[in-house]
């Protein structure tokens, strides 16, 4: 492995501080596992230096293992009554397309999770039958060290090595189109139904946010970028209808919606903001990541933000 963190979480399973003395000027952050701050120590996690830089608390609640969109939408229903002002949406569309798909998953071993419902509400959860909860939880400690625990349980840890990109059922990160010349990358190759299903969920979040400012931020992978610098027309992906339908939330009226694409900032070396061994930002990606999302926040004045409400 590239990394050895300690991993700590609060009282209801996020990687973070303690949620009791939360105050109204927080922030709370969905997402997956670049919210949570995969394999690097916590602060080095994008949250702790958006924190740092602009003075406001972040609750997180970015969940590693293929966390999506109607996953978001579920735990932001069950913790909105937390005191936040305005929410952090991480999309990463290199699986947040398919975390959900109940077609995609129709012939594959059934995971316990929440699936867009095939019936007349999409955002109605679905469960597979056959999939049970696990008997045995995965249950940690406050110090959670991940390269211990792969010693610890798997006899194939030192098979683990160096990739540019962890290759995954769940986390489609590399898969092939029909023209086999071209990555798929999902801010390209999604399905109506996916791209629908996930602005509807996106767009309940919202609703529930009530008048609370609201930050989308387009995570691209490796792939994703890869694709973009290859494609005959770079940026196409911004006619997509999920593109279009995100950068249409930002006309709401009942609240400010922004939306910041990371692919519009990429640094001239792409490769350092990635570890070397798996898809997930390294430290140094952190720190892209939370600058450019720090400077956003600033620059609209999202979440009410001037210094003289944060001395």
């Amino acid at each position: 492995m590239c990394f050895d963190v300690l991993m700590k979480f609060n009282e209801i399973g996020a990687r973070d501080e303690s949620f009791k003395n939360l105050t109204n000027k927080t922030l709370i952050l969905l997402g997956d596992s670049f919210a949570e701050g995969y394999g690097v120590s916590f602060k080095n996690t994008s949250q702790f230096l958006i924190e740092e830089e602009i003075g406001l608390s972040v609750a997180n609640l970015g969940t590693s293992g293929n966390f999506g969109p109607l996953q978001k939408l579920l735990i932001y229903k069950k913790y909105k009554s937390l005191p936040h002002q305005g929410l952090i949406i991480y999309f990463l569309p290199s699986n947040d397309f398919t975390d959900n798909d109940v077609n995609l998953w129709l012939n594959k071993q059934h995971r316990y999770r929440p699936y867009f419902s095939t019936e007349k509400n999409p955002l109605v959860p679905f469960y597979f039958m056959n999939a049970v909860k696990e008997d045995r939880p995965f249950v940690v400690d406050e110090n959670f060290s991940l390269r211990q625990f792969v010693k610890e349980h798997f006899w194939s840890s030192n098979a683990i090595r160096t990739f540019l990109i962890i290759l995954r059922e769940d986390d489609i990160s590399k898969d092939i189109s029909q023209n086999k010349n071209i990555i798929k990358s999902y801010f390209y190759d999604a399905n109506i139904l996916q791209q629908k299903n996930l602005i509807l969920a996106y767009e309940e979040i919202i609703n529930l946010a009530n008048q609370k400012d609201v930050l989308f931020v387009i995570i691209p992978s490796e792939v994703d970028i890869i694709r973009n610098k290859e494609d005959s027309k770079p940026n196409s992906y911004k006619q997509q209808d999920w593109y279009k339908s995100l950068k249409s939330f930002e006309n709401r009226k009942q609240n400010k919606v922004s939306v910041l694409n990371l692919m519009d900032f990429l640094p001239s070396k792409t490769e350092d903001i990635f570890f070397s061994c798996n898809a997930h930002w390294s430290p140094d990606g952190n720190r892209w990541a939370s600058k450019i999302i720090t400077n956003h926040i600033k620059s609209k004045n999202l979440f009410n933000f001037k210094k003289k409400n944060i001395e």
